[in-house]
């Protein structure tokens, strides 16, 4: 049996068997970190080693400047990288937003702190809620959400 390469969900939509696979891939990912804190060391391998030894060491200070990491970015640096770049109404953008959302929930204030540091992610949703532009209800909630996340008495 072949299976059709085009599958339309509704009128205008534009899904096909990669896209699909794409978004079963980041719900996989937002399923892996979605977990109580039995699972520090699973979350942690979305961090690169260079990134995990950085998190965990005496330079990674909430109060220190910013500074890019040079090196290997891990899987989660990688999302938050796509997640900047997606366009509002991308049908990834959500779930890469959920994979960092999940990410975060349980995780330490010293990895929720390279998070929202390191990658620039709070400055980017800052500026994105701020810009005047005509955002779509579910881009808001996605960006105030994730921000939430960030936020929540660690950063």
């Amino acid at each position: 049996t072949s299976f059709p390469t085009n599958l339309i969900n509704t009128k205008g939509c534009e899904c096909n068997l990669e896209s699909a696979l794409r978004v079963q891939y980041l719900r996989l990912l937002h399923n892996f970190c979605d977990r109580d804190s039995d699972n520090y060391y699973g979350r942690r391998l979305l961090l690169a080693p260079s990134e995990r030894s950085f998190v965990f060491s005496d330079e990674c200070d909430p109060t220190s400047v910013r500074r890019p990491l040079s090196g290997r970015k891990g899987l989660l640096s990688k999302i938050i990288i796509a997640y900047k770049c997606e366009a509002d109404d991308s049908p990834y953008k959500f779930w890469l937003a959920s994979c960092t959302e999940s990410y975060l929930r349980g995780s330490s204030p010293r990895e929720q702190w390279f998070v929202a540091r390191s990658s620039g992610l709070v400055e980017y949703l800052v500026e994105d809620l701020l810009d005047d532009r005509l955002h779509t209800a579910g881009t808001l909630q996605t960006a105030f959400d994730l921000l939430g996340e960030l936020c929540k008495g660690n950063v």
